[in-house]
């Protein structure tokens, strides 16, 4: 698999890697785009229906995930003023932010939020499951996949496994977030990770109840729930 196939056709990746290397500063693309792509589930984002076009489908919403070393508002705001386009503060203390661009009739969610942590291997041992710890460094002209923690090889197994005991008390929704990747990826609980699930499952009550609806509903939607 050749990550530079996909990730040109991201748009606004170039841009965004231009951004971080004229201010020089680390950013990295994380999470879910990169675990399906991982997994050949970018045909659920794109249309690939002719060799590597990846051209998007109607009124789909695509979302991609990006860990900023530091200055995360300045490459914000300079991201979506280049795109002309506004952002969102989610959660200013964390240094959370999001654009929205609509394009071709596509909706796409850029998510950039300050690293936690002195060090992007810290940063991802805190992200919930193995699976979402892959990381892409956007400075460096020839990055390569980061996956310090088996996220590949989990892929793999199909397994679901936390990479810190702490992650779970930190946010009790990553319990129901677990059995939602089970059922929608058809993918197994570590045995260990769901001891721990268990040992943390009465936090849940500490959880709004409109991000468990959310989750809920993710788990219903499935064949498999």
């Amino acid at each position: 698999m050749k990550l530079t196939n996909y990730l040109k056709k991201i748009p606004y990746y170039s841009l965004i890697s231009k951004i971080a290397r004229r201010r020089d500063i680390d950013v990295w693309l994380v999470g879910g785009f990169l675990r399906d792509v991982c997994l050949a589930r970018e045909k659920d984002l794109f249309d690939t229906s002719t060799t590597l076009s990846m051209k998007p489908q109607r009124s789909r919403n695509v979302d991609f995930d990006f860990c900023v070393e530091k200055d995360v508002l300045k490459v914000v705001k300079d991201f979506s003023s280049r795109t002309s386009s506004k952002f969102i503060v989610l959660d200013e203390e964390q240094g959370s932010y999001r654009v929205i661009i609509k394009k071709s009739g596509s909706v796409y969610t850029y998510d950039f939020t300050l690293m936690r942590g002195a060090t992007i291997h810290e940063d991802l041992s805190l992200r919930d499951f193995s699976i979402n710890t892959l990381a892409l460094n956007l400075n460096e002209r020839a990055s390569a996949l980061i996956d310090y923690f088996g996220a590949q090889a989990d892929l793999k197994k199909k397994l679901i496994r936390v990479v810190r005991e702490e992650v779970l008390p930190q946010d009790p929704l990553r319990i129901l977030r677990g059995f939602s990747f089970m059922v929608n990826y058809d993918f197994r609980i570590e045995a260990k990770t769901q001891a721990l699930m268990t040992k943390y499952k009465k936090l849940l009550k500490n959880v709004s109840g409109e991000r468990i609806n959310e989750e809920l509903f993710k788990i219903f939607a499935s064949t498999h729930s």
